[in-house]
């Protein structure tokens, strides 16, 4: 560093912090310039290698007040619910990730370079890993470590990556961290085009979304999934309370904020899905929402579960929306896709984390199962 004759120790040593502090950024943007590039390259020579992002699933359960008030209404027949009400059949080769601990997230499989992937919720190490597959059914772990781990302060001992979405050809990780009992989120991306070879580089300026940037007084918000619609991005997302809150224990709803670059996100609606009345399966919280856009129908997968249960009765419900700050519908028939209730099944606890997607002209539906308190990845088709 020169500086100038006669320039104080103390000036010289602020002139070497102001320049530390810009060192990441312009790590993050030497990155992001040389991932587009590659990215764009590539695109010129594969069909596939812009990453066509499949990301799903719901989150719903129930009209807000304040959308009611608003006078928003859906004019939509009955029967529309779309391609993922019926039976899902389970696959017979489930799990599909034998590792106990290994979830899906709400958003998390995208496709990119004519395979798919998967970012692994990683329960027993809280942190994120990389399975990759051919056909959506055989899955193997592209390394033997995590991709992403918990390193700054707001993170807590979490990285924990809920959705993906491919934007200009980079693949951006939305992931939660646990500082205490307050959750906040954080982007990543991909050092490298290469999938197999990258490096994952979080934002310097994370996390980028937190309670703080919600209206309501919650402690805690986490990303469930992206999408993108008419160049503007959406992340839906839980917000909620603490397990021991006085008032409120583990109750969630779901909310949805918007962003013109898919990183720098506004509250857009709250609420738009909440626990139903008591009695219901879904009278505590509903959460893990995975949305996806089918025409001109906004449709929700999420999980709920009844007072009184914990996590032990979790199970999925459908809703959907003309817009994607709602008003939200739930689907009378609800939930549409339980754990099994066996004791010997690896699924026969509860489910999680539903994460549907098309492949070969199928919707699939990726979840966590969960038996005795070990999670395992499955998947089920829908016939």
């Amino acid at each position: 560093m020169v500086h100038a004759p006669g320039a104080s120790a103390w000036e010289e040593s602020k002139q070497e912090a102001v320049e530390r502090e810009r060192e990441p950024r312009k790590k993050w943007s030497d990155i992001m310039t040389r991932v587009v590039s590659r990215a764009l390259t590539r695109r010129r020579f594969l069909e596939d290698s812009c990453a066509a992002a499949v990301l799903l699933g719901g989150a719903a359960a129930g009209v807000s007040e304040a959308a009611a008030r608003a006078g928003r209404a859906t004019d939509a027949p009955a029967d529309d619910w779309g391609p993922f009400v019926g039976r899902w059949k389970r696959y017979a080769g489930n799990p599909i990730l034998r590792e106990p601990g290994a979830c899906p997230g709400p958003g998390s499989v995208i496709r990119d370079h004519g395979k798919w992937w998967m970012f692994i919720y990683n329960n027993n190490g809280h942190n994120t890993r990389l399975a990759v597959s051919e056909d959506g059914y055989d899955w193997r772990y592209v390394h033997d470590r995590p991709i992403l781990t918990a390193e700054h302060r707001w993170e807590g001992s979490y990285a924990l990556t809920k959705a993906a979405w491919v934007i200009d050809g980079v693949v951006h990780l939305y992931y939660m961290g646990k500082q205490g009992i307050e959750e906040r989120i954080g982007i990543a991306t991909n050092s490298d085009s290469d999938l197999f070879n990258a490096q994952w580089v979080k934002h310097p300026d994370n996390p980028l979304f937190s309670r703080q940037d919600l209206t309501a007084p919650v402690q805690r918000v986490f990303p469930s999934s992206v999408v993108e619609d008419g160049g503007a991005y959406y992340l839906f997302l839980d917000s909620g309370y603490d397990y021991r809150h006085p008032v409120f224990p583990r109750q969630y709803t779901i909310n949805v904020a918007s962003s013109p670059d898919g990183v720098r996100f506004k509250e857009l609606a709250a609420d738009l899905v909440v626990p139903g009345p008591d009695g219901t399966w879904e009278s505590q919280a509903v959460c893990q929402s995975a949305v996806r856009k089918v025409g001109d129908w906004w449709y929700m997968i999420y999980s709920g579960f009844p007072k009184g249960a914990s996590k032990s009765a979790q199970a999925f419900g459908l809703a959907r929306a003309r817009r994607s700050e709602g008003p939200w519908q739930k689907y009378p028939d609800n939930p549409i896709f339980t754990a099994t209730g066996n004791d010997e099944d690896w699924d026969g606890g509860f489910v999680q984390h539903a994460c549907p997607v098309k492949i070969d002209g199928k919707w699939h539906l990726y979840y966590a199962g969960n038996q005795r308190g070990v999670y395992r990845t499955g998947v089920a088709v829908r016939e």
